[in-house]
């Protein structure tokens, strides 16, 4: 049996991942701890990392998650680290996200009222069912501390990464909004895939998955 470490989007928990079918894979939340003011994306990876107790995992890491996937995949031993909806290098975050982590627009948005625009979350998510809406704002966002997302963003947008891991499997939407698909370099496209897309094209994506697995 494999061992799949779960890291979930900012705003998200494990229960993003509930609706994929893998096989023959016990799979494990990675449970996020508050950000320390000073922490990097580096710093946070190697805290967060602490909770892997199996030698040789599979990380599954979608958006944030992914880009934390990334940097613990440098430095310790896995199997394979499989990023969702993310990006691995800086370069593929979109020059708007880079432009304003240089000049720290970011630190003066009221986050806490990001959240709750449920036409922008609809935007940014690609939700496409009441049900999805429902799961994201009542479940997830609302849940959500603002100063984590506060300083997990400023993580993001600072983030300074140029090494891809060799071990790193790359699936994106081409409909992503979010991580834009004119800027990203995955292994897999998933055609109509928005930045939800392993919730609401779990099949899809859990496809992918098995296939990876297996090999």
């Amino acid at each position: 049996m494999q061992h799949i470490y779960c890291i979930s989007g900012l705003g998200a928990d494990f229960r993003i991942f509930s609706k994929l079918q893998v096989k023959d894979a016990a799979m494990h939340p990675i449970e996020w701890k508050m950000p320390e003011p000073d922490d990097t994306l580096v710093s946070f990876a190697q805290k967060l990392s602490a909770q892997i107790i199996h030698p040789n995992p599979v990380l599954l890491g979608v958006s944030f998650g992914g880009m934390l996937a990334t940097e613990m995949a440098k430095f310790i031993p896995v199997q394979k680290a499989i990023i969702v909806s993310s990006c691995k290098l800086r370069a593929e975050l979109p020059a708007y996200m880079r432009a304003a982590g240089r000049v720290g627009l970011h630190k003066a948005i009221p986050f806490w009222t990001v959240t709750q625009n449920k036409h922008l979350n609809r935007f940014i998510f690609d939700t496409r069912s009441r049900e999805e809406e429902l799961y994201l704002k009542r479940l997830m966002l609302a849940e959500t501390n603002v100063q984590f997302i506060r300083r997990s963003v400023n993580m993001i947008l600072n983030w300074r990464n140029t090494d891809k891991p060799a071990t790193l499997v790359h699936i994106h939407g081409d409909c992503d909004k979010l991580l834009l698909p004119g800027t990203v370099h995955p292994d897999y496209w998933v055609k109509n895939g928005g930045h939800f897309m392993i919730w609401n094209m779990a099949d899809k994506i859990s496809e992918i998955l098995n296939r990876e697995l297996a090999g």
